[in-house]
């Protein structure tokens, strides 16, 4: 290959200033969660890490937990969600209702708002009350909201939903976590927070790639948004899939 390297654009300091910021404050907020974040030894007998003696753990784990086997699924369509919106939510503005970067700018701090509030709200609200009925109701909030993205093209209608819609999603986001906690034996923190990870890992690639395969085969039957209500739509079943997965988790306060 004889390309002259002369011809390719040369990066630009200005360019790297995201990166380079980023870096800095992940860096910043290890050294502070290293240094000022105590925490106390669990006493509990140690398992093999290796992947020969993990799998067959993780097996046994599924089998006989029940909860572990309803909650993964349901943590599983919640990141699903997450992992389509943040693909495709632009391209949906843009594209699928021409919205200007004007417009852009003031959607975009709505739904980070949304986000804060509802870590800081959600938080709260399952302290004093039930969990149960508030994540249920989030559920149901969440899908019908998807499914109204999916059917509207009108832009006052995306602002009005927009708001609850994200509310609850990052409500069942933030919210997965304690769910977890709840039905973890004390003793299996560790290895139950593997199995999340793993699975929010899981659920961010398919989230992604199957949401854009269904854009694909079935956006031209929605071409008033070029192809991208799909989006809303694909997302709404998922969060759907996973209430009968929540609500049958069996209920253990105790934890």
């Amino acid at each position: 290959d004889h390309r002259d390297l002369h011809s390719f654009p040369t990066r630009r300091s200005s360019d790297l200033a995201p990166f380079l910021i980023s870096a800095f404050f992940f860096v910043l907020i290890a050294l502070a969660s290293y240094f000022l974040i105590s925490e106390d030894r669990l006493h509990s007998h140690p398992i093999d890490a290796s992947l020969k003696k993990a799998v067959p753990n993780f097996i046994t784990r599924i089998r006989e937990d029940r909860n572990l086997r309803l909650f993964l699924p349901a943590h599983f369509f919640w990141e699903f969600t997450l992992a389509a919106v943040r693909a495709f939510v632009i391209l949906y503005l843009l594209r699928g209702l021409g919205v200007t970067l004007g417009q852009l700018l003031p959607i975009l701090a709505v739904i980070i708002f949304c986000y804060l509030i509802a870590a800081f709200i959600s938080g709260q609200i399952i302290d004093k009350h039930d969990p149960r009925r508030y994540t249920s109701l989030m559920i149901l909030l969440y899908a019908a909201c998807l499914f109204v993205l999916g059917i509207s093209t009108d832009l006052n209608v995306l602002q009005g939903i927009l708001p609850f819609g994200m509310f609850a999603g990052a409500a069942l986001l933030m919210l997965a976590y304690p769910i977890l906690l709840r039905i973890t034996p004390a003793n299996r923190r560790g290895e139950y927070t593997g199995y999340y990870q793993f699975n929010r890992g899981l659920a961010l690639i398919f989230g992604s790639v199957l949401t854009g395969a269904a854009i694909d085969l079935f956006g031209d039957y929605f071409p008033a948004t070029s192809g991208y209500a799909v989006l809303w739509l694909t997302c709404g079943v998922a969060a759907t899939l996973s209430l009968p997965f929540y609500l049958l988790l069996t209920r253990r306060d105790a934890a």
